[in-house]
């Protein structure tokens, strides 16, 4: 939606990556493009080593992202819920 948009304008993004199903509306000038569904050619396609998923707890999505360090690219992953007992 438009409160996307304006932030990748305001952290001055160069390409977004979807992942899944998810689509982003960006200006013109932004790269948007489908994420391999493989980890390995992910890595490939960014030119970078991203070692291990980490994984992210269900609710912490959000603070997950927003600690990321541009410098040091991680892969993040959804935590698998836990086995009912």
């Amino acid at each position: 939606g438009d409160g996307v948009e304006a932030e990748l304008g305001r952290l001055d993004v160069l390409g977004v990556l979807t992942f899944g199903a998810a689509t982003v509306e960006a200006d013109d000038d932004v790269l948007v493009r489908a994420a391999p569904d493989d980890d390995a050619a992910l890595a490939d396609l960014l030119q970078v080593d991203l070692g291990a998923a980490t994984p992210v707890a269900a609710g912490s999505e959000v603070a997950a992202v927003t600690g990321l360090d541009r410098s040091a690219p991680t892969l993040l992953a959804a935590d698998a819920p836990a086995a009912a007992e």
